[in-house]
Parts: structure tokens; sequence; C-alpha cells
């Protein structure tokens, strides 16, 4: 998304705040995003600013710890999190152990993804640390998920 507010004096583009060019973006406060303000300098002496907006994708796959039960996100919290502007991939079936079936999560606002999809997001929820094989999966991204102190190294390694 890009929004360019124009200025014609510098004195001008100083008494700007992004506070006031946001909302015309329809980019709700309390959203998660990165944003950048550039500026540029036009030929005819005029500021131009562009706002970039970046939107975060949150993966959501299925636990494989044996008789785990439980899931990162509920439907409940995935509405919540797409409405604050969040895109959430949901591995098929996630859901299932804790009584979430995947139509309650597309009504949500959830896609519906396979198992690589929800974990190659930008940030991936689980509720058991990953094993080896999983962690691979994230990279250099961001999980969050509870981790305990005697397993970082297998993690790491």
């Amino acid at each position: 998304m890009t929004h360019v507010a124009n200025f014609s004096t510098k004195d001008e583009r100083k008494n700007a705040s992004i506070k006031e060019t946001m909302p015309a973006l329809g980019i709700p406060y309390s959203s998660l995003s990165i944003g950048i303000s550039i500026i540029l300098l036009n030929q005819n002496e005029s500021y131009e600013e562009i706002y970039v907006t970046a939107v975060f994708m949150l993966g959501v796959p299925k636990e494989t710890y044996p008789l785990e039960k439980r899931v990162s996100q509920t439907p409940e919290s995935v509405g919540k999190l797409v409405a604050a502007g969040f895109k959430v991939k949901v591995e098929k079936g996630a859901g299932g152990a804790s009584n979430f079936s995947d139509e309650m999560y597309a009504k949500a606002g959830a896609d519906l993804v396979d198992s690589h999809s929800a974990w190659a997001a930008d940030i991936v929820t689980h509720i058991r640390p990953p094993t080896s094989a999983e962690a691979a999966l994230v990279g250099n991204r961001t999980i969050c998920s509870m981790l305990w102190p005697a397993q970082v190294g297998r993690i790491r390694s």
C-alpha cells in the first residue's frame, strides 16, 4: 500500500505528521506493520512523501508432538489478527485436536494451506518448541513458541 503526500515547502513537510496521513491510508493504529517514509525533492523544489507499509504473514502449523491437542491460534485470535492487518495462514487440520474446524478458521479470515506454507510465513506461532527439522523450515524468520533452556542447544544445531 502506498500513500503520497505532497508538500509545497519545506516548512509544510516539517509541520506534517504521520498521524495526520495514516487515517487516509485506512491502516488502524493498532495494526502491526512496517512503514517507511521516503521524502523526494521534485524538480520544482516541492517535497513529496511516499509512505509504504508491508503486511506480515503469520503461520499456524499443526503441532507434531505426540498427544499434543493444543493449537497456537484459535479462530477467535485469528479473527483479531486479520482485523489488525495480518494475513494468517493456518495449516489444514491444525485445530482438529482442539475441536476447531478448518471452516471456523476460514470464517475468521485465515487462508488454509499446507504445512510448508504455514512454516514459510514471516512469523510462525507454535505451542511446542520446534523440532530441528521444523526450526530449519523457519530459517532466519521469527517463531513464537515455548522454549526451554535445555532444548535451545538442540534447536540451534
